[in-house]
């Protein structure tokens, strides 16, 4: 029996129809990657006892937020979260004015941002202020990671002469 070219045809069609819908099963989705504010959520608040020992420090912007990085006594870096009024960005500062309540540099202190030539200022707090682990510093890039220690030197080869 000879099947009719416009059925043979309209079974092709329906055939790739079903196929397409019923597409192969999706992989699981890829678990998402943690922000920084999630990453360090939940740790005790830190404070620097001297704001005069703060030797340096970073802006950076996260997830949309001011972050300030500073490095406090003994090489010690601390995260702090920041709410800036000014014109200028944080992240663009040159120099870093701490303003503390009570002699200590903690998540109620304040900080001055000046820019080129001292004359644009950027006005911050702290929301929060968190100690880092040297392992976290040297991966958000704020130190260098610890040399490897060096193998043991080996004898120079007996070199009978």
């Amino acid at each position: 029996m000879r099947m009719p070219l416009l059925s043979g045809l309209a079974l092709a069609v329906l055939s790739g129809a079903a196929a397409l819908a019923d597409p192969a099963p999706a992989a699981p989705a890829a678990p998402q990657a943690q922000t920084n504010a999630e990453r360090f959520e939940g740790r005790p608040e830190a404070r620097i006892s001297f704001p005069s020992s703060i030797r340096g420090f970073r802006v950076e912007r996260e997830d949309g937020d001011d972050i300030l990085y500073v490095e406090g006594p003994g090489r010690q870096w601390y995260r702090g979260e920041l709410i800036c009024f000014g014109i200028r960005d944080a992240e663009f500062a040159f120099g870093m004015v701490p303003i503390t309540n009570g002699g200590s540099f903690d998540r109620f202190s304040r900080v001055v941002f000046t820019g080129v030539g001292g004359h644009d200022r950027t006005h911050c707090r702290l929301q929060s202020l968190i100690q880092l682990t040297q392992d976290e510093a040297v991966e958000l890039g704020l130190r260098r990671a610890p040399r490897e220690p060096a193998a043991a030197a080996t004898p120079p080869s007996a070199n009978p002469g």
